[in-house]
């Protein structure tokens, strides 16, 4: 488990990283200066402008990474030679998808698992939009 944490965050730290690059380059600079001649330090200046302008595109980056975990398929295939690891500890949903459908071959219900995942990404989806909505984005 610690192999497949570490070269999934190895992954996607990148990606990740572009977009929260992206985000602080949109950081209005004259709020922050302003703060400063105020007399606001860099903790305050960080939670009460930074933080809030930053706050849709982590929303967003919550949400890809989320939907990735659950879509998690290839690495655990990979690390432990289409296995589900030791004692099954490494059997992702779309990794027991797969076996249910293609290994065993019960396409009924290896659909009935890919139509659930489908619904509770979507349910993540629509509750973290009307989150953000509630925080005012």
């Amino acid at each position: 488990m610690p192999a497949m944490i570490l070269a999934g965050l190895w992954m996607w730290t990148g990606y990740n990283m572009v977009y929260f690059l992206a985000a602080l380059q949109n950081v209005d600079q004259d709020l922050l200066d302003s703060a400063h001649v105020d007399g606001a330090g860099p903790v305050a200046r960080f939670y009460h402008i930074v933080l809030p302008a930053i706050r849709p595109i982590a929303g967003f980056i919550v949400l890809i990474s989320l939907i990735g975990s659950f879509q998690l398929f290839e690495l655990p295939f990979l690390l432990f030679n289409g296995q589900s690891g030791p004692e099954h500890k490494a059997l992702t949903v779309v990794m027991h998808l797969y076996q249910t459908g293609f290994e065993i071959g019960d396409l009924g219900y290896a659909s009935a698992i890919g139509w659930v995942l489908a619904l509770i990404l979507m349910a993540l989806a629509i509750l973290q939009r009307k989150l953000s909505k509630a925080e005012g984005h």
